[in-house]
């Protein structure tokens, strides 16, 4: 799984994990995806520009528990929530960013 926590921004593959996030508007809601499907559904996808994951097992909607958000345009309204919020992985180029 990946690292959680605060504003941070972590490195995972060649996505940037931007936690704590409002996710934009304009999704595609892919259904029936593990994290790792999830991440593998952007990856493939080069219009894919970012992805947000959850799994909301208490709030079963329609036999899918997950929610898998992919963007393909440009992020609208992404906003840093002060509380709560997402995780969204953002595509870049292959970057070293130093763990703290």
């Amino acid at each position: 799984m990946p690292p959680e926590g605060g504003a941070k921004v972590y490195t995972w593959g060649w996505f940037l994990d931007l936690s704590g996030h409002e996710v934009p508007d304009k999704f595609l809601h892919v259904r029936n995806r593990s994290f790792d499907q999830c991440t593998e559904e952007c990856r493939s996808n080069c219009a894919c520009v970012a992805y947000a994951y959850s799994s909301m097992s208490s709030m079963d909607i329609d036999g899918d528990d997950t929610r898998c958000l992919v963007w393909t345009g440009d992020l609208i309204d992404m906003e840093n929530c002060t509380q709560g919020g997402e995780n969204l992985y953002v595509r870049t180029t292959r970057l070293r960013v130093p763990r703290n």
